[in-house]
């Protein structure tokens, strides 16, 4: 089908445009219950772990809940730039949670070998979020240019 036709055929139907009311900046997010641990098995046979992370969110249009999946990165692949990215997003998670000092440089990252070690692991790195369960932390809530909303540890503005 053309895209003329469904131009055409949207064109007498009535639109709003659909924004997420969770976008925005939130200096008192609460992780809202314990963090989980996610996997998913790549086409390659690679089980990849994330930490599933729910807050609770309030603005003027109301209160709110929004996942966050956190990637594991992996140990021994500091050359992968995407590696690089999960290592830099856990780092910041926990710099935020005030888990390690902003100063500290170093982040957690999967062991290489048999699966249980790295599910374990995995389990170990949750652990650590959940000793924050009901505490605040600043958040950011955005969109991508794909429409997907992304959330990301945002800084606490300071007391005037």
């Amino acid at each position: 089908m053309s895209t003329d036709l469904i131009d055409s055929l949207l064109a007498d139907i009535p639109a709003e445009e659909v924004r997420d009311e969770r976008i925005g900046n939130y200096d008192s997010a609460v992780l809202a219950k314990d963090v989980t641990v996610s996997t998913k098995v790549t086409d390659d046979g690679v089980t990849q772990y994330s930490l599933v992370a729910e807050f609770a969110i309030e603005n003027d249009r109301g209160a709110h809940k929004i996942t966050s999946f956190i990637r594991l990165p992996e140990a021994g692949q500091s050359e992968d730039k995407a590696n690089s990215f999960f290592k830099n997003s856990l780092l910041r998670w926990l710099h935020a949670f005030g888990l390690i000092p902003s100063t500290n440089k170093n982040t957690p990252v999967l062991p290489t070998g048999d699966e249980d070690t790295r599910a374990e692991f995995a389990t170990k790195v949750a652990a650590i979020f959940n000793t924050k369960v009901g505490e605040s932390v600043a958040i950011g809530v955005s969109e991508n240019k794909m429409g997907y909303v992304n959330v990301n540890p945002g800084k606490a503005k300071k007391a005037a």
